[in-house]
């Protein structure tokens, strides 16, 4: 076994891979403090059930964005994102589907991923390669921070 690759999640294996302990000894009281000091160490933010079939199960589908005529979000429905055809990508202090409601109650159309329609794209922490692409195509980038701003909603309530 690689020092960088796991054969299974085994117990046994996870120890030796994270250096938890000098040895399993497969007692109750030692496996729940070794599996404790890799759970503290790995900070796992999903948590998934045992023995889920399928990964659709395992990541259920991101809330989508609504159409305009049911967008409640407390905002004026303006212009000001007129033409263009926005992507979000990375992690944001707003969830994903109201930062897409954001930019429908300004006139922009939502892409999920980046194309030649493409014309903005709002990032976040992690951005991914979404950015890459946009940065190849020449495609406009700003922060969701910045976006925010743009649209004078920084620090407003804006929910329903």
């Amino acid at each position: 076994m690689a020092d960088n690759t796991l054969e299974s999640y085994a117990l046994q294996n996870l120890v030796k891979h994270y250096k938890v302990a000098d040895e399993v000894q497969h007692t109750a009281m030692s496996d729940i403090e070794n599996v404790y000091k890799i759970l503290k160490m790995l900070k796992p933010q999903t948590w998934l059930p045992v023995g889920t079939e399928s990964r659709r199960r395992l990541y259920p589908r991101a809330v989508e964005a609504r159409p305009l005529d049911e967008i409640d979000l407390r905002i004026d429905t303006t212009n000001m994102l007129g033409g263009e055809v926005v992507c979000f990508t990375g992690k944001s202090d707003y969830p994903r589907n109201t930062m897409q409601e954001i930019a429908i109650k300004n006139s922009a159309e939502i892409s999920n991923s980046i194309t030649k329609k493409t014309t903005m794209l709002v990032v976040g922490l992690d951005a991914g390669s979404k950015l890459d692409k946009a940065q190849e195509k020449g495609i406009s980038i700003i922060s969701d921070r910045d976006f925010m701003q743009m649209l004078n909603l920084v620090g407003k309530d804006i929910s329903a």
